[in-house]
């Protein structure tokens, strides 16, 4: 979905601090499943407290039990993503936070060769467009692997063409590797 004006709004303007050391990008856009959990959250709280669902006992115990779930989901989703690229190290980490817990996932920047934005067409009932960075790999070190990698899998909610271009090629120039902007892929549902 493209959002450019909303997304600075809301406080999910994309940050990147570079130095000598290390490249540091912040990027709190949700993901577009944890925006549709924090919607059903918002919706099975109204409707668990309302007098549509306290008629019966029932009706309470669902959307109780819709709540909680709902819950779980928003507590334990990924809602910020850091990528912290050290140069003198070689490695790339990724930090995916949720309110508990940070999962971090580490490669080796030898193996990138280039950085892209692909722009991703679905179409079925509804057209859907989208923007995602990906790093391309170098082939010969690859055994079984795609030869390229998005750094997030799931779409995001406030995903736009320029911030998307920004953190790709901020990547690309802090390694000294080649950017391609805006590559098209269409996706047939």
């Amino acid at each position: 979905m493209d959002f450019p004006i909303l997304s600075p709004a809301l406080g999910m303007t994309v940050s990147i601090d570079k130095s000598d050391e290390r490249l540091r990008i912040v990027d709190p856009r949700p993901t577009a499943d944890m925006a549709v959990t924090a919607v059903v959250l918002v919706v099975a709280l109204v409707l668990l407290f309302s007098d549509f669902v306290t008629d019966s006992i029932w009706s309470s115990v669902v959307g109780g039990v819709a709540f909680l779930y709902f819950l779980y989901r928003c507590v334990t989703r990924p809602f910020r993503d850091v990528y912290v690229i050290d140069k003198q190290a070689n490695a790339y980490h990724l930090h995916r936070q949720s309110v508990f817990k940070t999962r971090t996932d580490t490669a080796d920047t030898r193996q990138i060769s280039a950085m892209q934005v692909e722009h991703i067409v679905t179409r079925g009932d509804t057209r859907s467009d989208h923007y995602r960075v990906v790093f391309l790999m170098k082939m010969e070190l690859l055994f079984g692997m795609p030869p390229s990698q998005p750094i997030r899998e799931s779409n995001l909610l406030f995903s736009h063409r320029k911030t998307e271009a920004r953190i790709a090629k901020a990547i690309a120039d802090y390694l000294g590797v080649r950017f391609d902007d805006n590559v098209d892929k269409a996706t047939f549902a």
